[in-house]
């Protein structure tokens, strides 16, 4: 079992999670669309499906966060464009097929472990956008403890952020717990 046919399932987990959430990422569907042997998934994922999901969950992240952290020391529109622009690329790429992982996730999996781990990343990416646009001086730097706060509240943070992230702040603007 390669190294490669452990990335090609947990890139097709991420992909199948964005365009058709939690409940649809099975391991016959990755298995289908990654070309990837039966027994590979069971070698590389012996703790079952959630054990896929996280590591899908943490692979992606992690390059998300490489992308962002590129954008250290860039001016405030900068960050945001291309933070939009990656966004932007990875739908019409996928003519509109797909959405964020993370929400499929918090979504659909229900509570416990997967869903804590989302709320983690949603953090900690809200916490390193944040750190840029502060570096940039395009927001005011956060008093210690409080978190970063973009835009006003909407259904879908009420909706998604909230029970990921066990925290009030998904729903208030500007967040001052």
């Amino acid at each position: 079992m390669t190294a490669s046919a452990k990335t090609s399932m947990v890139d097709t987990a991420v992909r199948i999670l964005a365009e058709e959430g939690y409940q649809a990422t099975s391991f016959s569907a990755v298995l289908a669309r990654s070309g990837a042997p039966r027994g590979s998934i069971y070698h590389h994922f012996p703790g079952g499906k959630d054990e896929l999901i996280e590591l899908a969950l943490n692979t992606h992240a992690e390059r998300t966060f490489a992308h962002l952290g590129q954008l250290r020391g860039s001016g405030p529109e900068d960050i945001v464009r291309a933070f939009t622009g990656a966004w932007r690329q990875g739908l019409i790429h996928t003519d509109f097929a797909v959405g964020c992982f993370l929400l499929a996730v918090t979504a659909s999996a229900g509570p416990g472990q997967l869903r804590d781990r989302t709320g983690e990343l949603f953090r900690d990416w809200r916490a390193l956008l944040a750190e840029l646009l502060e570096a940039g001086e395009w927001i005011s730097p956060r008093r210690p403890g409080s978190r970063p706060s973009f835009s006003r509240p909407s259904r879908v943070r009420s909706r998604f952020l909230a029970p990921s992230t066990r925290s009030r702040c998904s729903m208030s603007w500007p967040c001052s717990s």
